[in-house]
């Protein structure tokens, strides 16, 4: 009455280094769009940096985050060429989910839906559980708590107080909330520099 699932199954398959994208949204639509996965929609990325942990789209690109890697996926890409008519000519690929590129190889998250990442109006934070870092991405990756000293006060902390860090940006004063633990480390943007800790929650 059973017959065993092959080992070829697609129940058995598990891709933990793919992004999936959907059909595009229309007005006036039946039927949702965002509810179809069409077969060939998705974009592997590189295994060896470990799973995507998570996704984050910031000043209209999407980061995605891997254990020890972070990375641009390039979404409906479109390049503009000049010739002799007014305006700019527009290619595309034709492939929503077209490439990816890494922006750095040794800094990552490998929290599943980390709380700890957040972006202001031009950078984007987290904390790196695995190398015990915080992260501020603009141009490029920088390692903020060890460039602006407070790499000592996170070494102190035990492993299981930095396992649920909490991040959030306060518009009204510029600040950036890295909640380790007991106490928000606050981190000014444009001071550029770690000002206090708030015991507050």
């Amino acid at each position: 009455n059973y017959v065993s699932k092959s080992k070829y199954s697609v129940d058995d398959l598990l891709m933990t280094n793919r992004i999936v994208s959907s059909e595009p949204k229309n007005n006036n639509e039946l039927i949702n769009n965002w509810t179809k996965f069409k077969f060939a929609n998705y974009l592997d990325v590189d295994s060896q940096y470990g799973p995507i942990t998570n996704l984050k789209n910031f000043k209209n690109r999407l980061y995605y985050f891997q254990d020890s890697a972070v990375g641009i996926a390039s979404v409906n890409e479109r390049s503009l060429i000049t010739d002799n008519n007014p305006g700019a000519l527009v290619l595309g690929t034709g492939d929503i989910l077209s490439r990816f590129d890494y922006i750095v190889d040794h800094n990552g998250s490998s929290i599943v839906n980390d709380n700890s990442i957040i972006n202001s109006n031009f950078n984007l934070y987290w904390y790196d559980f695995d190398k015990n870092e915080i992260c501020m991405l603009s141009n490029g990756v920088t390692p903020l708590s060890k460039i602006k000293n407070v790499q000592s006060y996170l070494n102190t902390l035990s492993k299981p107080a930095k396992k649920n860090a909490v991040s959030f940006y306060d518009k009204k004063y510029n600040e950036v909330w890295f909640r380790i633990y007991d106490k928000a480390l606050i981190y000014n943007e444009q001071l550029q520099v770690f000002t206090s800790f708030y015991t507050h929650n």
